[in-house]
């Protein structure tokens, strides 16, 4: 293994026992990660209809960004990694920004001439 490679086991791999004390972050994850395929099956079942991806499902506006950005931040948790924790955070602004536009696109009456 390249020294780059022991580098970034280091980086990202927790010590082991540590995952088995973090209950919590296990617990966010398997509910962010339910949340998220759950919303999958609402577009899929209701005829694929591009503004289910962004509606509102459970009172959670724009659920499958927040949903992938709760899963992260709770693996960066679990795993105790601020490089994790740091990404996780950066896919958060970019994509709930990019939701929001694409879903306000979306309702936007549409403008014919």
């Amino acid at each position: 293994m390249s020294m780059g490679g022991l580098i970034t086991l280091f980086i990202l791999l927790p010590n082991l026992r540590d995952i088995f004390f973090s209950p919590a972050s296990l617990v966010g994850m398997i509910l962010a990660l339910l949340f998220y395929y759950l919303d999958w099956g609402r577009y899929l079942r209701r005829g694929r209809n591009f503004r289910l991806l962004y509606e509102t499902s459970a009172g959670i506006p724009l659920p499958l960004a927040i949903s992938l950005m709760v899963y992260f931040l709770a693996a960066s948790a679990l795993l105790h990694s601020l490089v994790l924790l740091g990404a996780a955070i950066l896919l958060g602004i970019g994509h709930i920004y990019i939701s929001s536009l694409k879903w306000r696109r979306a309702i936007a009456p549409s403008k014919t001439v």
